[in-house]
């Protein structure tokens, strides 16, 4: 019932877009779900500092973690090379467009992907979580301490 101060969310590997041949109508998509969610959080919290954590790369982003079909029984769950840097290219424009903080947890983690990110996962060993907290603490600190809402 109280008003938040600083909301993070993300809309990112569980997003899965109907993506036709060179197709980019789910652009329209991702944008008014993002829009919908800031909506809804400033509703709630009018003076809250609002960020997007992007989303942190598919396993296809880097030749250090790409898959191979044979032995990755996931390999066909995980966004294709591109897509979510695409994904990331819509929500950055929707979030200056709305007054969104972003949070760029995807180039921050890309160079050392194979370090932290499990084999044929989206998901990272604990370093790589320990990493990622490290890079949003920065982030989100220096969002609390900007003046105004």
């Amino acid at each position: 019932s109280c008003p938040w101060d600083l909301v993070q969310f993300n809309v990112g590997m569980h997003y899965h877009p109907k993506i036709r041949r060179n197709s980019t109508a789910w652009h329209k998509e991702y944008r008014q779900g993002i829009t919908d969610i800031v909506k809804t959080i400033r509703a709630h919290s009018p003076s809250a500092r609002i960020v997007f954590a992007l989303t942190t790369p598919s396993p296809f982003d880097s030749k250090g973690t790409t898959p191979k079909k044979t032995s990755c029984p996931h390999y066909d769950k995980f966004h294709k090379k591109g897509l979510v840097a695409a994904m990331n290219k819509v929500a950055i424009s929707v979030a200056k467009e709305l007054g969104v903080i972003i949070n760029d947890r995807y180039l921050s983690i890309l160079p050392s992907l194979k370090k932290y990110q499990l084999p044929c996962d989206i998901h990272f060993v604990e370093e790589g979580y320990q990493f990622m907290a490290k890079h949003d603490w920065k982030v989100l600190s220096a969002a609390l301490s900007m003046a105004g809402p």
